[in-house]
Protein backbone atom coordinates (compact mmCIF):
# COMPACT_ATOMS: atom_id res chain seq x y z
CA UNK A 1 0.00 0.00 0.00
CA UNK A 2 2.84 2.42 0.83
CA UNK A 3 4.44 1.70 -2.54
CA UNK A 4 1.16 2.55 -4.26
CA UNK A 5 0.82 5.84 -2.41
CA UNK A 6 4.43 6.74 -3.21
CA UNK A 7 3.94 5.91 -6.91
CA UNK A 8 0.72 7.93 -7.00
CA UNK A 9 2.35 10.99 -5.40
CA UNK A 10 5.27 10.68 -7.81
CA UNK A 11 2.83 10.45 -10.73
CA UNK A 12 1.07 13.60 -9.59
CA UNK A 13 4.41 15.40 -9.39
CA UNK A 14 5.36 14.23 -12.90
CA UNK A 15 2.04 15.44 -14.31
CA UNK A 16 2.37 18.77 -12.51
CA UNK A 17 5.89 19.37 -13.83
CA UNK A 18 4.80 18.40 -17.35
CA UNK A 19 1.81 20.73 -17.22
CA UNK A 20 3.89 23.65 -15.96
CA UNK A 21 6.48 23.11 -18.71
CA UNK A 22 3.69 22.96 -21.29
CA UNK A 23 2.19 26.18 -19.95
CA UNK A 24 5.56 27.90 -20.29
CA UNK A 25 5.78 26.82 -23.94
CA UNK A 26 2.26 28.14 -24.57
CA UNK A 27 2.82 31.58 -23.03
CA UNK A 28 0.56 34.10 -24.76
CA UNK A 29 -1.84 31.43 -26.01
CA UNK A 30 -4.96 29.92 -24.47
CA UNK A 31 -4.59 26.26 -23.52
CA UNK A 32 -7.47 23.76 -23.73
CA UNK A 33 -8.97 23.06 -20.33
CA UNK A 34 -9.45 19.31 -20.39
CA UNK A 35 -8.79 17.84 -23.77
CA UNK A 36 -7.90 19.18 -27.15
CA UNK A 37 -5.05 20.25 -29.34
CA UNK A 38 -2.53 22.45 -27.62
CA UNK A 39 -1.58 25.64 -29.50
CA UNK A 40 2.09 24.64 -29.59
CA UNK A 41 3.34 21.10 -29.87
CA UNK A 42 4.61 19.96 -26.46
CA UNK A 43 8.33 19.46 -26.09
CA UNK A 44 9.87 16.04 -25.76
CA UNK A 45 10.50 16.70 -22.05
CA UNK A 46 6.78 17.36 -21.50
CA UNK A 47 5.84 14.12 -23.24
CA UNK A 48 8.39 12.22 -21.15
CA UNK A 49 6.99 13.64 -17.91
CA UNK A 50 3.44 12.79 -19.03
CA UNK A 51 4.44 9.24 -19.96
CA UNK A 52 6.25 8.74 -16.65
CA UNK A 53 3.24 10.17 -14.82
CA UNK A 54 0.79 7.86 -16.57
CA UNK A 55 3.00 4.83 -15.91
CA UNK A 56 3.50 5.66 -12.24
CA UNK A 57 -0.20 6.41 -11.76
CA UNK A 58 -1.26 3.07 -13.22
CA UNK A 59 1.26 1.21 -11.05
CA UNK A 60 0.23 3.15 -7.95
CA UNK A 61 -3.51 2.81 -8.54
CA UNK A 62 -3.20 -0.93 -9.14
CA UNK A 63 -1.07 -1.35 -6.00
CA UNK A 64 -3.62 0.49 -3.88
CA UNK A 65 -6.52 -1.33 -5.53
CA UNK A 66 -4.80 -4.68 -4.95
CA UNK A 67 -4.47 -3.94 -1.23
CA UNK A 68 -8.23 -3.34 -1.00
CA UNK A 69 -9.31 -6.16 -3.33
CA UNK A 70 -9.58 -8.95 -0.73
CA UNK A 71 -11.86 -7.05 1.64
CA UNK A 72 -14.00 -4.97 -0.77
CA UNK A 73 -13.73 -5.65 -4.51
CA UNK A 74 -16.29 -3.01 -5.50
CA UNK A 75 -14.63 -0.31 -3.46
CA UNK A 76 -11.27 -1.38 -4.85
CA UNK A 77 -12.42 -0.75 -8.43
CA UNK A 78 -13.96 2.60 -7.49
CA UNK A 79 -10.82 3.73 -5.65
CA UNK A 80 -8.60 2.67 -8.56
CA UNK A 81 -10.66 4.61 -11.10
CA UNK A 82 -10.88 7.65 -8.82
CA UNK A 83 -7.12 7.68 -8.31
CA UNK A 84 -6.49 7.47 -12.05
CA UNK A 85 -8.89 10.31 -12.79
CA UNK A 86 -7.59 12.59 -10.04
CA UNK A 87 -3.88 11.98 -10.49
CA UNK A 88 -3.92 12.21 -14.29
CA UNK A 89 -6.51 14.93 -14.76
CA UNK A 90 -6.32 17.33 -11.85
CA UNK A 91 -2.76 18.73 -12.24
CA UNK A 92 -3.28 19.62 -15.90
CA UNK A 93 -6.69 21.12 -15.21
CA UNK A 94 -5.37 23.32 -12.41
CA UNK A 95 -2.36 24.52 -14.41
CA UNK A 96 -4.49 25.21 -17.51
CA UNK A 97 -6.99 27.18 -15.42
CA UNK A 98 -4.27 29.30 -13.83
CA UNK A 99 -2.53 29.74 -17.20
CA UNK A 100 -5.68 30.82 -19.05
CA UNK A 101 -6.52 33.38 -16.35
CA UNK A 102 -3.41 35.35 -17.22
CA UNK A 103 -3.92 35.26 -21.00
CA UNK A 104 -5.72 38.02 -22.87
CA UNK A 105 -9.11 36.91 -24.15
Amino acid sequence: MAFGVLATVLAGAFHLVGAVLCARVNTGRVMPMVRGVRPARPARRVRRFDTAGWTASVVGALAIGDALWDSRPGASIAVTVAILVLVNGLPGLIVATLHNRRQPS
